[in-house]
């Protein structure tokens, strides 16, 4: 934000993907990216200053996050005392999506719904229920279900690398050799 803070999920936003929103489809998220709160990234920004979910002339890879308050049908309070079919949920989100050569990263790159999957090409653990994201320069998460793990890390120095670099192998690798 202009004064520095952030919001992140814990701070009552929710993070978004912005490819094709639209109305019509996605009214809530819609006209949750127009508010001034809003944090977009990799959006195209046409001549008249308006968002075009639909021009990918530069990336597909819009995200932004959108201030909790500012979706139209929510209430300031979560009162849920149990999540229900949330098993089911988790597995339905590692379900592949996508296995194709990424265009920003160009390489392989199998992906579940907004997650990177374990492949050849991109190993990140040594087990199937294994998801991860992570940034430009070296950050990552992984969540390795079986073997109830999730780990992360954020560099303290730009590496200029993106899904490969050797400090996060490096990290996973002692991590699971710990563990087996």
């Amino acid at each position: 934000m202009p004064d520095g803070s952030f919001y992140g999920f814990e701070a009552g936003g929710v993070f978004v993907k912005t490819e094709n929103v639209n109305p019509g489809e996605q009214p809530e998220i819609y006209y949750g990216l127009l508010k001034t709160d809003t944090v977009c990234e990799n959006v195209y920004v046409t001549e008249d200053g308006d968002f075009d979910f639909e021009n990918f002339e530069r990336t597909s890879n819009g995200r932004a996050v959108v201030l909790r308050r500012d979706f139209m049908h929510t209430s300031p309070y979560i009162d849920v005392e149990r999540v229900d079919n949330f098993p089911q949920t988790i597995e339905k989100a590692l379900e592949e999506q996508c296995y194709d050569t990424d265009l920003v990263m160009n390489m392989p790159v199998r992906y579940a719904l907004g997650f990177g999957l374990n492949s050849p090409e991109m190993p990140i653990g040594p087990n199937p229920r294994t998801f991860t994201w992570g940034g430009w320069g070296g950050s990552k998460y992984v969540a390795d279900l079986d073997a109830r793990l999730s780990w992360g890390y954020a560099m303290n120095k730009m590496a200029g690398a993106s899904a490969l670099d050797i400090r996060t192998m490096g990290l996973a690798q002692a991590l699971y050799e710990s563990l087996y």
